[in-house]
């Protein structure tokens, strides 16, 4: 396994997460790659984050981490039912539901993002509430 794919499923390893796979596609519905998405929740800390890994590209994608905007808002629309998790703490059980998201995106990508390219994919992500870190080949943690 590649090494950005190693630190995608070590980074929170001990947070609960789930997590969902989707097709990037051409317009003739032919897919051009597999995207893995996790939602993770902190029960303790009443948090929950986004990481996003994106595989080595068969094919070139500009600003592939645009096209997950959309996965980042199916991640969040999940019901907290479905999260179903729950921990004691002390004498309170403490759930999933009304989880606050921090906000943060952690996207894992197997292809190098220039630094001029991940500044502007942050300035959109920002406008819409996230704050995004890069961790890739060429730029390690970022």
């Amino acid at each position: 396994m590649p090494a950005v794919y190693d630190r995608f499923v070590a980074d929170a390893k001990d947070t609960a997460c789930l997590q969902r796979k989707w097709e990037i596609r051409h317009a003739d519905g032919s897919v051009v790659e597999e995207v893995l998405g996790r939602l993770y929740f902190d029960l303790e800390l009443n948090a929950k984050h986004i990481s996003l890994y994106i595989p080595q590209a068969r094919e070139h994608i500009k600003y592939p981490e645009r096209i997950l905007f959309d996965q980042i808002r199916e991640l969040l629309s999940i019901p907290e039912h479905e999260l179903g998790a729950a921990t004691k703490i002390g004498e309170e059980i403490i759930t999933s539901d009304g989880l606050v998201f921090t906000g943060r995106v952690f996207v894992y990508s197997e292809e190098p993002v220039p630094t001029d390219e991940q500044q502007k994919v942050k300035a959109d992500a920002a406008a819409l509430g996230y704050r995004l870190i890069f961790r890739t080949t060429e730029h390690g943690r970022s």
